[in-house]
């Protein structure tokens, strides 16, 4: 397998120190460009390739502008473990990390300051964080970027505002130094970088074994975003429709990275039609869906839910990926659900952080209990009898023995669950003697 390192020369010799030499399953062909020739040099590269690995987004989201994808694309992620580094050396050059000013694509100014919350252990009122946003976020396509960016930094570094600049642009960095203020690039880390490549490996495989004529299904993600009222002034206007042209640049670039085609279906409402192969691929099997929180990271987006839906026709995958983001609506929150043949569910998915999945799962419990009368109590017994047991149907007398509840008590829960569509009947269980069989009952409840 061949796989092309696509970026700036320093990115890619330091991208190329970091992998793991026991993990180098492939040939990594260097191809140093700048931002501006970067397209027209994948349209030519990418028919020798079995995969590319741009060293950050900037690249990234160059070649999705101007160049189609055929082949498995990705690019060289800044997590939370490459932004604590970042500041870990910060602090041991004896810099104060509690004035920021940065420019990572990947990370909210909520994110950051909860890293050094709770990682760093900094008290939350001492922190001011600064974030440049490009003027087309998510596309970063300017050739003045580095300038603009600059000039940012600069303004918060020379104010006092801030005291330390972390960026993603190598760049950046040296300029910074150059003038005497303290700067750290954020790389991305070794294992970020191994599972990226171990990802491109496995798209191909399956693109390879697509050709032993094995029936593929198809699957669908199921988009539907809300945004903030930011009535009717020609000011407020504007940002609502930069914020829709951020997000559509958002969705169609990560339909190019998963070589996905896009249905705009309504307002703000999209359809990516993949295979499940190449979607499970780059989505951990499909239970992290970075493109919600990346939407979320949009001005003036107050949820996005969505549904991924599978069949063996586009059809089948598109009413499966409807019935997920009907069930996610149910949640008032962003999050998704996943339905496959059979009705077969899972979820939700969470799009938020941990902190804020928690309080969501705490007012969905709530609401549950206020609609049922049941107490939360009993609920979280229900739920974490599921987690134990992992059960998709129990029978009530099972699930009360697993709850330590008497069978006439848990078929008053059951029924109150029931009446709310928060529990089914599904089917019966025959009794091996004489007897009434017993039902099998499906929980809804996803606490």
């Amino acid at each position: 397998m061949k796989i092309g390192l696509v970026g700036t020369e320093y990115s890619i010799q330091s991208i190329r120190a970091l992998v793991a030499p026991q993990n180098i399953f492939a040939e990594l062909v260097s191809y140093p460009c700048n931002v501006e020739s970067v397209g027209k040099l994948v349209e030519q590269i990418q028919s020798g390739l079995d995969g590319i690995f741009f060293t950050g987004y900037f690249f990234f989201s160059y070649a999705c502008r101007s160049t189609a994808a055929i082949i498995p694309w990705t690019y060289a992620k800044r997590t939370d473990n490459a932004t604590i580094k970042a500041l870990l050396q910060a602090a041991m050059n004896a810099v104060d990390i509690s004035r920021i000013t940065y420019d990572l694509t990947e990370n909210s100014v909520e994110q950051i300051a909860g890293l050094l919350r709770t990682d760093v252990g900094l008290q939350l009122d001492n922190l001011h964080v600064y974030r440049y946003v490009d003027s087309n976020y998510y596309t970063i396509s300017e050739k003045d970027y580095v300038r603009n960016a600059m000039a940012y930094h600069l303004e918060n570094l020379s104010s006092g505002r801030a005291t330390v600049c972390l960026s993603g642009m190598h760049e950046i960095v040296e300029q910074l130094k150059a003038r005497g203020f303290s700067a750290f690039w954020v790389e991305p880390t070794a294992d970020v970088l191994n599972l990226a490549l171990n990802e491109l490996s496995l798209r191909h495989q399956i693109r390879k074994s697509r050709k032993s004529g094995e029936k593929n299904q198809v699957a669908v993600i199921s988009l539907s975003v809300t945004f903030s009222d930011c009535g009717i002034r020609s000011a407020q206007e504007y940002l609502l429709m930069h914020s829709v042209h951020q997000l559509e640049t958002c969705i169609y670039n990560f339909a190019q990275s998963i070589c996905a085609a896009v249905e705009e279906s309504s307002e703000r409402c999209f359809r990516l039609y993949a295979t499940k192969e190449e979607l499970g691929a780059v989505t951990g099997q499909f239970t992290q869906l970075s493109l919600l929180q990346e939407i979320q990271l949009i001005d003036n987006v107050t949820s996005v839910t969505a549904g991924i839906g599978f069949g063996f026709s586009p059809g089948s995958a598109k009413a499966h990926a409807e019935y997920g983001v009907r069930l996610a609506r149910k949640r008032e929150c962003s999050c998704y659900y996943i339905v496959g043949e059979d009705d077969i569910l899972a979820g939700p998915f969470w799009a938020a952080s941990s902190g804020k999945e928690e309080k969501v799962r705490e007012v969905w419990k709530q609401k549950i209990s206020q609609e049922t009368g049941i107490g939360t109590v009993t609920l979280e017994a229900l739920a974490a009898a599921q987690t134990r047991f992992g059960f998709d149907t129990v029978t009530p007398g099972k699930l009360a023995e697993m709850c330590a509840m008497t069978p006439s008590n848990m078929n008053r829960v059951l029924a109150k669950l029931e009446a709310k569509d928060y529990a089914e009947t599904v089917g019966y269980q025959p009794l091996a003697g004489a007897g009434r069989p017993r039902r099998l009952i499906r929980l809804k409840i996803d606490i």
